[in-house]
């Protein structure tokens, strides 16, 4: 039985989202205990905070993608090898995956 190996992006855009989730809920949090002295400041900050956390959650789940998008397309050629499936058929199949 051959041996998983750690799947590290997997684990990377977990512990993100996860940041990401808990600044949202703390910045709620924010929001709603200052929003007595002025709700407009507390409301810009929010975006803010939301802004700076959003953008590495963007460019995680990007790669993210990529990255699954890039192993699906060797896991499709390689089925395709086996299979005996012609070299021309193969290379209509992974360019519309492009």
């Amino acid at each position: 039985m051959p041996r998983k190996t750690p799947n590290y992006s997997k684990l990377i855009l977990s512990i993100v989202m996860f940041i990401f989730c808990g600044v949202a809920i703390w910045g709620v949090y924010l929001v709603q205990s200052f929003s007595n002295s002025s709700a407009e400041y507390c409301a810009s900050m929010f975006g803010a905070l939301l802004t700076f956390v959003a953008a590495p959650t963007a460019v995680a789940i990007g790669f993210y993608a990529w990255k699954a998008k890039a192993e699906n397309a060797i896991k499709l050629a390689k089925d395709m090898k086996e299979a005996d499936i012609d070299a021309e058929v193969q290379k209509e199949v992974l360019d519309k995956n492009d």
